[in-house]
């Protein structure tokens, strides 16, 4: 109450403040606070690894292929049925990469079939994903080159 996250239940604020009251504004303090650690965690993952957009996602791969090492590391994110019974067919949810260009630690992930909530709570693909057509072409480039 006093830190103005929550306040009492609406109707309630002339009753008797119950067990059962408190017990329903402590689990919505928990799930507000859950909230917020996912968002803290997911921005610091976006400063570590950014998002590479479709316009800058052939230069990203470019000087990839340029680094100034011999090697460069790729991680790949996956969607299907987890591992299941058909790992081997899930379909590629983006890739990141790391490597070191003019000096300097470049990281990035590519989103390919990411997807959001909508307020309605139904799931859309995100539309900052990089076409399919345009990430299949950059793997590829990548996994053609020597530095692979």
């Amino acid at each position: 109450f006093k830190e103005g996250k929550i306040g009492r239940e609406a109707g309630k604020e002339s009753k008797a403040f119950t067990k059962a009251e408190a017990l329903r504004l402590y689990k919505a303090i928990q799930e507000a606070e859950r909230k917020e650690k996912i968002e803290e965690m997911a921005t610091k993952e976006w400063e570590k690894y950014p998002l590479i957009s479709q316009e800058d996602a052939e230069q990203w791969v470019d000087n990839c292929l340029n680094a100034d090492d011999d090697y460069f590391a790729m991680d790949f994110e996956t969607v299907g049925d987890n591992g299941g019974k058909y790992k081997y067919r899930e379909q590629i949810a983006g890739f990141s990469l790391t490597y070191r260009f003019n000096g300097k630690l470049v990281n990035g992930y590519l989103p390919i079939l990411h997807y959001k909530e909508t307020a309605t709570g139904e799931f859309v693909e995100d539309p900052r994903n990089v076409s399919k057509g345009l990430s299949y072409h950059l793997i590829e480039k990548l996994f053609h080159s020597p530095k692979n």
